[in-house]
């Protein structure tokens, strides 16, 4: 038997969070000295920036929203920080445009 929409939605978020604490880690480790100069490692080390930013946040959907605009780039993030003025605009409530 199939489990119900939720479930299979929450494992995944966990799934995503998990492999971004990860991925974090991981920058943790390589970019211990700060940005690199090296071109070829920036794109990764950008993605890396933005993803620590992004778990930082407190669960719920704008850590989601944020966590697709770190994949997405520095374009994607400007959309996530006009929902969070949305959100507060509106007393709270906050909704993702697809």
């Amino acid at each position: 038997m199939r489990p119900p929409m939720n479930a299979r939605a929450i494992e995944w978020l966990r799934e995503i969070e998990a492999s971004a604490a990860e991925l974090v880690e991981l920058g943790d480790l390589s970019f211990s000295r700060g940005e690199p100069s090296d071109l070829a490692l920036l794109q990764r080390y950008q993605l890396y920036k933005r993803v620590k930013a992004a778990l930082a946040l407190p669960p719920g959907l704008e850590r989601v929203a944020a966590l697709h605009a770190a994949k997405v780039g520095k374009q994607a993030l400007s959309a996530v920080e006009e929902n969070r003025l949305a959100k507060l605009s509106t007393g709270g409530q906050f909704h993702l445009e697809g």
